[in-house]
């Protein structure tokens, strides 16, 4: 699994979908749910929502402390926090036995 969480491909597919997450969702809750419809073809579990805002909330702290942390994986732009936290949240489902199984 940590081999498939840093492949280049799987990064950038993080990347392009927590893009369209932060201009399409309108608030945490709804980009989970369409994380999950658009990665797993299903709604996430009331546990799996919980987990998913606790990690999302782990990467904007750790990127708002490291904000070039946050630039350097995703690029310089007004939505740089937002974009990296997504993208390693979305890193981590793409990574998941169940999208592994899927893919």
């Amino acid at each position: 699994s940590l081999g498939l969480f840093n492949e280049p491909q799987r990064v950038a597919m993080a990347k392009g979908v927590a893009q369209r997450l932060v201009k399409e969702g309108k608030d945490d809750t709804e980009r989970i749910k369409l994380l999950y419809q658009w990665l797993s073809c299903r709604d996430a579990t009331a546990k799996e929502q919980q987990v998913c805002l606790q990690l999302l909330q782990q990467a904007r702290n750790k990127y708002k402390a490291d904000t070039a942390a946050a630039e350097a994986f995703v690029g310089k732009t007004k939505d740089s926090l937002e974009l990296a936290a997504w993208s390693q949240l979305t890193g981590v489902i793409l990574a998941s036995d169940t999208n592994i199984l899927l893919y």
